[in-house]
């Protein structure tokens, strides 16, 4: 066995979408969200919050591109992320 072995990921594009990545990670967090956490008001109450801080990141983003990219990556996720947890 080699002690100084190191293991490297190489992320592969195959399969996976090629859109900003807040888009698919907002599509992930509500998607747990509205299949497993929205049923008590404390679980509300932090999904706002995180929405919150994710519209904040995304708008100070949007002006220091001076791009929509990161905005459409926020509406897109959203309703990416409700489709999938309704099974659409």
């Amino acid at each position: 066995m080699n002690s100084r072995a190191r293991l490297v990921h190489n992320a592969s594009p195959a399969g996976r979408t090629a859109d900003h990545w807040l888009r698919r990670y907002l599509r992930g967090q509500i998607y747990l969200y509205q299949r497993n956490w929205n049923s008590r008001l404390k679980n509300r109450l932090c999904f706002l919050w995180f929405m919150t801080g994710a519209t904040l990141i995304t708008s100070l983003s949007s002006v220091g591109r001076m791009s929509l990219g990161p905005l459409k990556a926020l509406v897109l996720g959203h309703r990416d992320g409700v489709a999938a947890a309704s099974g659409q």
